[in-house]
């Protein structure tokens, strides 16, 4: 009996344990957790983009009803290095913070949807309006709404309060 009582307790136990683990799944079964930022006076809710696949993919197709002002999207890499991100197939105006490995604020961008049709290597101009750069080394970037990082007043060197150590441990 004791036996029983043990494996029901052990049953119950990974139960709970994978129900306080198991990441949300989006509309298209691909997996999504997220993580809560707190900043100034305002409180965002980021998805994690942990792995190569999830950071490529990024916010494509997102319209603005499917990103409500207070969500957004960090991303997370396994190296500092100069980022580059563009706006291949996004359909919202987007701020980009890029964030080095302790956790500052290295550059804010603010990037541009490209009209419907336009060619990839427009995009990819690193002149066009369709894409941000680090300018410096980093390990995180996070997208918010276009203009939602303006009012935080976000300085380069400012150090954010993100989980930094978990991300890097999450990153794949």
């Amino acid at each position: 009996m004791n036996k029983l009582k043990l494996a029901i307790f052990c049953i119950g136990a990974i139960a709970v344990a994978t129900a306080v683990t198991l990441p949300l799944v989006r509309e298209d079964h691909t997996p999504r957790t997220t993580i809560t930022w707190h900043i100034n006076d305002h409180t965002f809710t980021l998805e994690t983009a942990l792995d190569e696949d999830a950071r490529e993919r990024g916010l494509m197709h997102r319209t603005a009803d499917s990103l409500p002002p207070d969500r957004g999207m960090i991303f997370a890499f396994t190296k500092t290095a100069p980022r580059f991100f563009w706006m291949n197939n996004c359909l919202i105006d987007l701020d980009v913070i890029f964030i080095d490995a302790a956790g500052r604020v290295v550059n804010v961008s603010h990037m541009t949807a490209p009209p419907p049709g336009t060619p990839e290597n427009t995009i990819r101009n690193p002149a066009s309006p369709y894409n941000a750069s680090s300018n410096y080394p980093a390990q995180f970037v996070i997208e918010l709404n276009r203009n939602a990082a303006d009012p935080l007043h976000l300085t380069p060197g400012q150090k954010l309060d993100l989980p930094i150590d978990a991300l890097k441990r999450w990153a794949r």
